[in-house]
């Protein structure tokens, strides 16, 4: 199956279809479209993606061809679309009308910011800026601000990213995050994890046997747009190790 366009006329059909408004779809889908929509080398059913003034979706799960790398690149053409891994995006901007990164030729990039930072590609984030008028400082406290957890598992003896939550305004924030095993006795190995921030280790090394269970609760001082996710490992690969950010919470926004 593609991504398909949606022939709907949005740039240059009736007024609900304005430009206007269809810059106000785009700047909706930006935080979407980076990490949410991406998932074992496949772009999700009903992704939607604001290319050259058009709407395309998947009407499937969609391969994304190439190398896997942190980074995809989304290439139109006519009624429709292809996901493809690539290394460079050095030819792509930010777009403040679509919300998004995009090279001369209309190519659409899908990335972290905090990855292209880390990598050297990119110096200035434009993702989930504060909006105009509104508060925008976290104090640190008990007033959860996630709706549920998050979570995923590594079995490889390294260290590999397993959740994140993205972070809307800066300040202080308080996680409350479990690092586990999924074995039936401790005798079968360890179980590690560490808390990180764009990509960089704040916690301690946190180990533990692979039947066991620890969670911890640490303040850490954040900016908007910061990525905060838990990395684990495990000694033995025929077991689990487990991170789940079980809640993210804060005082007061100032």
């Amino acid at each position: 199956m593609a991504i398909v366009k949606i022939d709907a006329g949005l740039k240059d059909g009736p007024s609900i279809f304005a430009q206007p408004v269809l810059n106000q779809i785009a700047a909706l889908l930006d935080t979407y479209n980076r990490s949410a929509i991406i998932k074992d080398g496949y772009i999700l059913k009903g992704s939607l993606f604001c290319i050259g003034g058009s709407m395309y979706i998947t009407n499937s799960d969609t391969a994304i061809s190439g190398t896997e790398s942190a980074y995809v690149a989304i290439t139109a053409s006519g009624s429709t679309a292809t996901a493809s891994y690539t290394a460079n995006i050095n030819s792509a901007t930010w777009d403040g009308s679509f919300h998004n990164y995009y090279d001369t030729s209309g190519v659409l990039y899908l990335f972290d910011e905090s990855d292209a930072i880390n990598d050297g590609l990119i110096t200035t984030r434009y993702y989930a800026p504060t909006p105009t008028g509104e508060p925008n400082h976290f104090t640190v406290g008990n007033n959860k601000i996630t709706n549920g957890e998050v979570s995923g598992n590594n079995n490889n003896n390294s260290y590999k990213e397993v959740c994140h939550y993205y972070i809307l305004r800066s300040g202080k924030i308080r996680v409350n995050y479990t690092i586990k095993g999924t074995a039936p006795n401790d005798s079968t190995g360890a179980a590690y994890g560490k808390l990180y921030i764009n990509g960089s280790p704040v916690s301690d090394y946190h180990s533990m046997g692979l039947a066991s269970s620890n969670t911890y609760v640490e303040d850490y001082t954040i900016s908007a747009g910061d990525r905060i996710s838990i990395y684990t490992g495990s000694t033995n690969t025929s077991y689990y190790a487990y991170g789940i950010i079980n809640y993210l919470s804060c005082g007061f926004i100032i």
